[in-house]
């Protein structure tokens, strides 16, 4: 975004319509599809895990990471995503919380890691965007497992 540039933000987004993003997210999080998942950020946009720590300008910084992401779990016999906690904590008109739980599923269906993170969140004129990731548990879970997290 240029500076001076604005973008419009609502503050009648529904708790209901948030989760179906996260429907939508979880779908393409599921599927390992790089632009699927990208589709769900706005920019600029930050990840902090337990371990280490990442901001990104745009789009196009991100996607050789997320494709990287993508790559380790399916090293991992990933099969799905499965949101197994949701809890939305708006902050104001233009920014929320989601309070999510994943569970990492195998191709066999065993859980592979099931981890806590929230997801910082703008909320858009038609959709929320992620701007921000915080992954509380999942470089200790996979460390316990005697993998290096992704």
């Amino acid at each position: 975004m240029k500076a001076g540039a604005q973008h419009t933000f609502q503050a009648n987004m529904s708790e209901a319509e948030i989760r179906s993003f996260f429907d939508r997210y979880t779908a393409a999080f599921s599927a390992l599809d790089v632009g699927g998942i990208l589709g769900h950020f706005a920019f600029p946009c930050q990840i902090a895990t337990e371990t280490a720590g990442w901001a990104f300008a745009d789009r196009a910084s991100i996607e050789a990471d997320m494709t990287g992401f993508v790559d380790f779990y399916a090293r991992q016999n990933f099969a799905r995503a499965e949101l197994s906690r949701f809890d939305y904590q708006p902050l104001s008109a233009t920014f929320g919380l989601a309070h999510v739980n994943w569970r990492l599923v195998a191709s066999g269906g065993n859980t592979l890691v099931d981890v806590d993170t929230t997801y910082i969140l703008r909320m858009g004129n038609d959709a929320p965007a992620i701007i921000g990731i915080l992954g509380h548990n999942e470089d200790g879970q996979w460390q316990r497992k005697g993998v290096a997290a992704a």
